[in-house]
């Protein structure tokens, strides 16, 4: 419930956006001997998440204090006649863990980056997760991370749905997405 986890079916709390709103995660937990409640835990069964929840929590970890990033989509507003009119400037949410918790997690996550995702092509901190489906001929996959570059810092989630083992993978768009924010930030 401190990460924002709306857990047996308490209210959920709302994520405003620049006014667009996200749900937050919920899960079912009923009795702890129940397979269910198991793999709830785990994020399978009746556990829901929303990307924009995900990268506000991947955000805690990347910037090592353990307090979410609120995000926002609109960088900036002009007006008519050229004039910047807003800027939006970066503020932080709940502290979910401690500053010693995202620390320990962003350096489990960058070693697993730099180990199993270098083909990225930036210092990224993830972590995967795949649920199988139709009897494992299919699988939904699941990255979430951070860039760890100060020049391009961003928080992830990249969900493929149904994906058949062999074709484009999380990291393929991951990389991708990097590379494309990189050229339109930084040309």
């Amino acid at each position: 419930t401190q990460m924002g986890i709306s857990v047996n079916g308490a209210k959920q709390n709302v994520i405003d956006i620049d006014g667009i709103s996200s749900f937050s995660a919920s899960a079912l937990l009923t009795d702890t001997s129940d397979f269910d409640t198991m793999w709830s835990c785990m994020g399978q069964s009746e556990t829901l998440a929303s990307p924009c929840q995900m990268m506000m929590w991947e955000s805690a970890i990347a910037n090592a204090t353990g307090q979410v990033t609120i995000p926002h989509l609109i960088d900036h507003k002009t007006s008519v006649t050229g004039k910047t009119t807003y800027t939006a400037k970066t503020s932080y949410g709940d502290t979910i863990f401690s500053a010693e918790i995202a620390s320990e997690l962003k350096q489990i996550m960058r070693q697993n980056g730099q180990d199993r995702y270098a083909s990225i092509g930036y210092p990224v901190g993830v972590k995967s997760g795949t649920a199988q489906v139709e009897n494992g001929a299919k699988e939904n996959s699941l990255l979430v991370g951070f860039n760890d570059d100060p020049n391009l810092p961003i928080a992830f989630c990249v969900v493929i749905e149904d994906r058949v083992s062999g074709e484009l993978s999380t990291s393929d768009l991951v990389s991708t997405m990097l590379q494309a924010l990189d050229s339109s930030l930084h040309a």
